[in-house]
């Protein structure tokens, strides 16, 4: 390998207390081949506010030596807790996964092994399982089909938060990319490098429930949408003209009814128009509220998370400041 060989593994944590040991296990082993092939690599635990006891087995990880610990203050969130991860890396490669082990920890000397064969983003592709509802391969499907539409730009579709990133892309996302609004796995397919896709297989969770349903899948495409297009708020232009399309096909039905005799009832009408376009107006307005907010979030400048502490073996924290 003729590329950097030093590599940072970022693991966002969130209460994962039961799936940890297993976990830790599998990327140690991942490790241990990558040192086989002359690669030294560190673990960067992100404890993203965990309230369970995630924090505590993080730490006993920390002092056996090629792992740091990073505990946020609060939860601020999956992508925060990436960004956290990102900050704090100091390889020239960034690896990323989550610690359920859906994420095959095995995978990650394939993705270094094409790193260092000159691809600056290795995307690792979901392949879809027959143990997922019909109703969530749609979603997924209808997900990525309308991101791809709305970004201009290539998305990949089923592609994960599991993907490795070599020395250009590391850089120009820990110096431009500090929006509050994020979506990382998209942010690796806009800057544009050279990428690579590769296949893997989901295993199910080793334990706990997934931090992703409901709500937050809807917050994280609303977010992909607001990160990559200004498309929806256009939709103003669109919807203007189908509100004047019904007018016209309203009143050339009042006055064809006026003519024969049997004028439609007003009430009726004026009902069912109002409800329409009040309807479409107040789509219209929470549309562009996601926009301000978004924009007002950004004015104020908070920072994106908040370091309580970070934990790391005596050996490894010495190596930090002699690189320092």
């Amino acid at each position: 390998m003729h590329a950097s060989l030093r590599l940072d593994i970022v693991v966002s944590v969130y209460n994962e207390e039961a799936a940890l040991p297993a976990f830790h296990a599998e990327v140690s082993r991942a490790v241990a081949t990558l040192a086989s092939r002359g690669v030294v690599a560190r673990i960067l635990y992100v404890n993203d506010g965990s309230i369970d006891r995630s924090g505590e087995i993080l730490d006993r990880f920390a002092d056996r030596g090629g792992v740091e610990v990073i505990h946020l203050s609060r939860n601020f969130g999956h992508e925060a807790a990436m960004l956290a991860g990102l900050d704090h890396a100091t390889a020239d490669h960034v690896a990323f996964l989550d610690a359920d082990l859906q994420h095959p920890p095995a995978e990650i000397p394939r993705a270094f092994t094409l790193a260092s064969e000159g691809w600056d983003v290795v995307l690792m592709q979901r392949q879809e399982s027959e143990d997922e509802s019909g109703l969530r391969r749609l979603l997924n499907r209808v997900f990525y089909r309308t991101l791809d539409h709305l970004a201009r730009f290539p998305v990949e579709a089923n592609v994960s938060d599991f993907f490795l990133i070599g020395p250009p892309v590391v850089e120009v996302l820990q110096r431009e990319f500090r929006e509050r609004t994020r979506f990382l796995r998209g942010f690796v397919q806009w800057v544009g490098f050279r990428r690579i896709v590769i296949p893997y297989v989901a295993a199910a969770r080793v334990a706990g429930t997934s931090k992703y349903h409901g709500p937050r899948l809807l917050a994280l495409a609303r977010d992909a949408s607001l990160s990559f297009s200004s498309a929806p708020l256009r939709t103003g232009f669109a919807a203007a003209l189908v509100m004047f399309a019904i007018s016209m096909v309203v009143a050339a039905y009042s006055v064809v009814g006026w003519m024969v005799g049997k004028p439609p009832s007003g009430y009726t009408t004026l009902v069912l128009f109002m409800t329409v376009a009040s309807a479409v107006q107040f789509g219209l307005m929470a549309i562009q509220g996601e926009y301000i907010a978004q924009i007002v979030d950004e004015a104020k400048g908070r920072p994106v998370y908040l370091v309580a502490r970070r934990v790391a073996s005596r050996g490894e924290a010495a190596e930090r400041r002699q690189a320092a």
